[in-house]
């Protein structure tokens, strides 16, 4: 183990997304460019865990868990055993390369809890809180007490086996330690990529009404709601603007058939993936940026989603999502407008801005006059302070 304060051995283990989580990978870039040694923990679309440096490239390979196929209690405790035995695989790792700091996006990891009880010793844990519980009781009773019981070990284990929580927001650790979270968790915030904060600002105001969309286009964000509210807008406005949708559309063709029943083909268009360093670019080419956050699920209010955060930095006036984090950023910085999650409102916001051109130069005069934002280098030296902070004090 490390023996300089300065320098330390660290595994971010991200078990989520079938992909590395992006947001992790610029954190461990950032931390080994500080000097310390990061192992990046991922899992890929075989559910395996992929044990790399800061660059991504594969070290170490944990076999994913076994999985039996069939119904019953019988099957899922099986299932339940293997999966406990590739977390006992997680920690013989750990215990072989003796980090000083294990920071977890558990996620999916099921059975994380046991890894700082049985391989803590003078290892620090760091449960990296990036999904808030936010559980919608059942009205079947079975299921609702199930629902309380994983709400309440979750709160649990934060408090009494990990060093330390760490929230991308308060809001998010309010909602699930209580007023004194602050006993038991940190905010570390989102970083921004430099390609957002150093690009050159928009010189001129941009005519016409264009509205840009980006993210994966997928039943889950419940995107027809954007769709039914430039039909609205269609109908009081006539058809003298642009809604794009930019990202991957793995709808099978469920938002493009609803665009051509409303005829809006002249109006919605989808572009598919956009490279990630040619967004600043393409953000400039549009008027209004949509920062949409569908009501469920509801950990998504709880927090300011990236993509909010880079229009921030970047200076594009916002459409948003009436959640308490995106009403922060338009209060304090007058750079766009939010909206309920209903398509009336949706369609009043797209035309305020698009009839009202005095409001629309002013937001975007705020956008660009008030560009701020974290780089991932300050969030990595936020959650060094913390480990520093944690083995000085030998706790919390």
């Amino acid at each position: 183990m490390a023996t300089n304060q300065d320098t330390m051995k660290i595994f971010l283990l991200h078990y989520y997304s079938a992909i590395s989580n992006p947001a992790y990978q610029q954190i461990a870039h950032a931390m080994a460019s500080q000097g310390h040694e990061i192992i990046l923990g991922f899992r890929d679309h075989a559910n395996q865990l992929l044990l790399g440096d800061n660059n991504k490239t594969p070290q170490h390979t944990i076999a994913p868990p076994r999985q039996i196929s069939g119904f019953g209690p019988l099957t899922t405790l099986i299932n339940s055993f293997y999966f406990l035995l590739f977390v006992c695989r997680i920690g013989r790792f750990i215990r072989q390369w003796q980090p000083d700091v294990v920071q977890l996006n558990r996620s999916n990891l099921n059975w994380h809890w046991i890894l700082p009880l049985c391989y803590g010793r003078n290892i620090k844990f760091i449960q990296d809180c990036r999904q808030v519980e936010t559980p919608s009781y059942s009205s079947n009773p079975l299921k609702a007490v199930k629902q309380r019981i994983r709400f309440a070990s979750h709160v649990f284990f934060i408090k009494r086996t990990y060093s330390r929580a760490t929230y991308l927001h308060w809001r998010g650790a309010q909602r699930e330690l209580g007023k004194d979270w602050q006993r038991y968790a940190d905010v570390v915030p989102l970083g921004v990529g430099n390609e957002f904060l150093t690009f050159p600002s928009r010189q001129s105001f941009i005519p016409g009404t264009s509205f840009l969309y980006i993210g994966s286009i997928t039943r889950y964000r419940k995107l027809e709601l954007l769709i039914d509210a430039a039909a609205e807008l269609k109908k009081n406005l006539g058809g003298e603007f642009k809604l794009v949708f930019a990202g991957p559309d793995n709808s099978q063709g469920f938002y493009q058939n609803r665009v051509k029943q409303l005829e809006l083909e002249d109006q919605v268009e989808f572009l598919g993936a956009v490279p990630y360093t040619e967004i600043p670019e393409l953000l400039h080419r549009f008027q209004v940026a949509i920062a949409y956050v569908p009501t469920e699920p509801k950990d998504w209010t709880y927090q300011p989603t990236l993509k909010v955060l880079e229009y921030l930095a970047l200076g594009i006036p916002v459409l948003a999502s009436k959640v308490a984090p995106n009403e922060e950023i338009t209060d304090q910085f007058h750079n766009g407008l939010v909206v309920e999650n209903n398509v009336e409102s949706w369609a009043q916001g797209m035309q305020r801005f698009a009839e009202d051109k005095g409001f629309a130069e002013q937001c975007e005069q705020h956008a660009v006059a008030n560009r701020t934002g974290n780089s991932w280098q300050q969030t990595a030296t936020q959650y060094i302070a913390l480990y520093q902070r944690l083995q000085h004090n030998d706790g919390r």
